[in-house]
Protein backbone atom coordinates (compact mmCIF):
# COMPACT_ATOMS: atom_id res chain seq x y z
CA UNK A 1 0.00 0.00 0.00
CA UNK A 2 2.72 2.08 0.73
CA UNK A 3 4.76 1.63 -2.28
CA UNK A 4 1.18 2.38 -4.19
CA UNK A 5 1.15 5.98 -2.37
CA UNK A 6 4.95 6.29 -3.15
CA UNK A 7 4.00 5.55 -6.68
CA UNK A 8 1.33 7.88 -7.20
CA UNK A 9 2.96 10.82 -5.28
CA UNK A 10 6.38 10.48 -7.69
CA UNK A 11 3.96 10.32 -10.78
CA UNK A 12 2.14 13.40 -9.44
CA UNK A 13 5.34 15.41 -9.06
CA UNK A 14 6.97 14.58 -12.58
CA UNK A 15 3.35 15.65 -14.02
CA UNK A 16 3.57 18.85 -12.20
CA UNK A 17 7.19 19.54 -13.27
CA UNK A 18 6.56 18.53 -17.12
CA UNK A 19 3.22 21.01 -16.77
CA UNK A 20 5.30 24.06 -15.27
CA UNK A 21 8.28 23.40 -17.85
CA UNK A 22 5.77 23.51 -20.64
CA UNK A 23 4.01 26.82 -19.40
CA UNK A 24 7.14 28.53 -18.68
CA UNK A 25 8.70 27.76 -22.38
CA UNK A 26 5.40 28.82 -23.84
CA UNK A 27 5.22 31.70 -21.61
CA UNK A 28 8.13 33.08 -23.78
CA UNK A 29 7.94 31.64 -27.07
CA UNK A 30 9.02 34.44 -28.86
CA UNK A 31 11.71 37.15 -29.46
CA UNK A 32 9.10 39.73 -28.43
CA UNK A 33 7.79 38.54 -25.22
CA UNK A 34 11.03 37.64 -24.15
CA UNK A 35 12.36 40.86 -24.99
CA UNK A 36 9.57 42.52 -23.05
CA UNK A 37 10.28 40.64 -20.10
CA UNK A 38 13.68 41.77 -20.07
CA UNK A 39 13.44 45.39 -19.97
CA UNK A 40 10.62 45.30 -17.74
CA UNK A 41 13.10 43.60 -15.00
CA UNK A 42 16.23 45.86 -16.08
CA UNK A 43 13.44 49.20 -15.87
CA UNK A 44 13.13 48.66 -12.22
CA UNK A 45 16.71 47.43 -11.81
CA UNK A 46 18.92 50.30 -13.21
CA UNK A 47 16.10 53.15 -13.84
CA UNK A 48 15.82 53.49 -17.97
CA UNK A 49 14.16 56.30 -19.69
CA UNK A 50 11.51 55.89 -22.24
CA UNK A 51 14.33 56.01 -24.46
CA UNK A 52 16.59 53.50 -23.01
CA UNK A 53 13.44 51.02 -22.47
CA UNK A 54 12.79 51.27 -26.44
CA UNK A 55 16.39 50.69 -27.87
CA UNK A 56 16.60 47.63 -25.57
CA UNK A 57 13.89 46.24 -26.45
CA UNK A 58 15.06 46.57 -30.02
CA UNK A 59 18.31 45.34 -29.09
CA UNK A 60 17.38 42.17 -27.29
CA UNK A 61 14.12 41.51 -29.85
CA UNK A 62 17.30 41.34 -32.52
CA UNK A 63 19.37 39.41 -30.79
CA UNK A 64 16.47 36.60 -29.60
CA UNK A 65 15.22 36.30 -33.45
CA UNK A 66 19.09 36.34 -34.71
CA UNK A 67 19.95 33.13 -31.97
CA UNK A 68 16.72 31.38 -33.09
CA UNK A 69 17.74 31.70 -36.63
CA UNK A 70 21.05 30.25 -35.54
CA UNK A 71 19.42 27.27 -33.85
CA UNK A 72 17.31 26.51 -36.51
CA UNK A 73 20.43 26.90 -39.06
CA UNK A 74 22.09 23.82 -40.82
CA UNK A 75 25.77 25.06 -39.48
CA UNK A 76 28.20 22.44 -37.62
CA UNK A 77 28.13 23.73 -33.88
CA UNK A 78 31.44 25.47 -34.19
CA UNK A 79 29.70 27.65 -36.13
CA UNK A 80 26.54 28.46 -34.55
CA UNK A 81 28.94 28.78 -31.62
CA UNK A 82 31.51 31.69 -33.16
CA UNK A 83 27.70 33.35 -34.96
CA UNK A 84 26.19 33.11 -31.48
CA UNK A 85 29.50 35.41 -29.80
CA UNK A 86 29.68 37.33 -32.58
CA UNK A 87 25.34 38.52 -31.86
CA UNK A 88 26.33 38.82 -28.39
CA UNK A 89 29.20 40.49 -28.58
CA UNK A 90 27.43 43.03 -30.76
CA UNK A 91 24.39 42.89 -28.47
CA UNK A 92 26.92 44.28 -26.09
CA UNK A 93 28.44 46.86 -27.75
CA UNK A 94 25.01 48.35 -28.29
CA UNK A 95 23.37 47.95 -24.85
CA UNK A 96 26.94 49.68 -23.78
CA UNK A 97 25.75 52.93 -25.91
CA UNK A 98 22.45 53.16 -24.93
CA UNK A 99 23.28 52.98 -21.62
CA UNK A 100 25.28 55.71 -19.16
CA UNK A 101 27.96 54.33 -17.19
CA UNK A 102 26.39 54.15 -13.69
CA UNK A 103 23.72 52.17 -15.55
CA UNK A 104 26.11 49.66 -16.87
CA UNK A 105 27.87 48.92 -13.93
CA UNK A 106 24.11 48.03 -12.89
CA UNK A 107 23.50 46.25 -15.85
CA UNK A 108 26.53 44.19 -15.67
CA UNK A 109 25.67 43.37 -11.96
CA UNK A 110 22.31 42.08 -12.91
CA UNK A 111 23.25 39.62 -15.72
CA UNK A 112 25.67 38.40 -13.75
CA UNK A 113 22.89 37.62 -10.86
CA UNK A 114 20.79 36.27 -13.74
CA UNK A 115 23.83 34.16 -14.56
CA UNK A 116 24.12 32.73 -10.82
CA UNK A 117 20.42 32.42 -10.38
CA UNK A 118 20.45 30.12 -13.40
CA UNK A 119 23.34 27.45 -12.59
CA UNK A 120 21.66 26.87 -9.59
CA UNK A 121 18.65 25.70 -11.33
Amino acid sequence: MNRFFYLTFITALFSLKSQAQGISSKHFDTPEKKATFLVRDLQNKIMLNDQQKDSLFTIFQLQFKLADSLKKSQNDGAAKRQQLQAVLATTKGRIDSVLTKDQRVLFYQWKSNRKSLKSKL
